[in-house]
């Protein structure tokens, strides 16, 4: 049992920071512990998620591996063949409906598994759905539909995150500032989502840069938004906007800076606008394609103004084409 016990440290990062997982840990116990080869089982209780063990071999030849669970609060039992051959590891329990599914022991099209991110926190008040601050980033947000709040995606001081092939509709709240909303990070990918019907009591955007850099908006559809579809802020640089499809939406433009620059805020720079397709703004009407240097406005008590900075921020640099 003793290599039993050496693998029972969890390496994941976030571990840390959800103590039900400790809590749950499941007891090992063995018929024959100095016979290598015996069954072992696990049993515990199982709630909303919990890591357990899971057998190596199992993932490669599909050897005797049996998980029931009727529900949450109910036990399983997991009995792992040919301990003497295979490494313990960790797997991810989770319950869709009234059954257990664990990952790698079930097949694909049956795991339903909720992902977990690098970096993944609680989110703060401003009803966000998924919220990333810091982790050592270089991870895909794929697939998946976010709906029904003010705000969907967080990100704050990481590097090198891609959003790709998502669905952001029908947000709307109060506290809405974007489906995407990222402070501080970079190498930001923003790929081939789609976003629409995104309004709260001001300006909804699409994706908002707060002093993120050297990032990517690219080939997105966005349609019926009220506010900017793409807003940059404070020393936001280097981040281009390119092969989009912009539909009804916007209210000053479809690529956009504003800021406290009353507050120390300061301007951006390097950033491009290039090779998109637009219509008319969120009213129906006509507006700008780029704007940059905005201040006021709202509740700052400031007349709204634009070009409010030295050199221009965002830069078109052409190719964009009215449908």
């Amino acid at each position: 049992m003793a290599e039993v016990d050496r693998i029972a440290v969890d390496e994941r990062r976030d571990v840390a920071q959800q103590p039900e997982l400790h809590d749950h840990a499941p007891s090992l116990s063995a018929a024959d512990a100095d016979h290598r080869s015996s069954i072992l089982s696990c049993e515990f209780k199982v709630p909303a998620s919990i890591y357990v063990w899971r057998d190596a071999d199992a993932d490669s030849n599909g050897a005797g591996t049996d998980t029931r669970a009727d529900g949450p609060g109910r036990t399983i039992r997991i009995p792992t063949h040919r301990l003497g051959s295979s490494v313990l590891k960790r797997g991810l329990i989770a319950l869709a409906g009234s059954a257990a599914l664990v990952l790698g022991l079930v097949a694909p099209a049956q795991a339903a598994v909720a992902a977990k991110y690098p970096g993944q926190v609680k989110c703060p008040v401003g009803d966000y759905q998924l919220c990333i601050d810091g982790g050592r980033g270089g991870f895909t947000i794929s697939g998946k539909t976010f709906s029904g709040h003010a705000n969907a995606i967080l990100l704050r001081n990481v590097r090198n995150v891609t959003i790709s092939g998502n669905r952001f509709k029908n947000l709307s709240g109060a506290t809405g500032y974007a489906a995407v909303h990222v402070k501080n990070s970079s190498g930001i990918v923003i790929r081939k989502n789609v976003f629409s019907n995104l309004s709260n009591r001001g300006m909804m955007h699409g994706v908002y840069l707060v002093k993120t850099s050297n990032s990517s908006i690219t080939g997105n559809k966005f349609s019926s938004i009220t506010g900017d579809p793409v807003r940059i802020r404070d020393g936001s640089k280097k981040n281009v906007v390119s092969g989009n499809t912009f539909i009804k939406s916007g209210q000053y433009a479809m690529f956009s800076e504003w800021g406290r620059l009353d507050k120390k805020e300061v301007c951006g720079s390097g950033n491009i606008f290039k090779n998109n397709k637009y219509g008319t703004g969120y009213s129906g009407k006509k507006i700008s394609l780029i704007r940059w240097g905005g201040r006021g406005g709202g509740s700052t008590g400031l007349p709204l103004t634009w070009g409010n900075c030295k050199k221009a921020s965002i830069v078109n640099k052409g190719g964009n084409t009215r449908i």
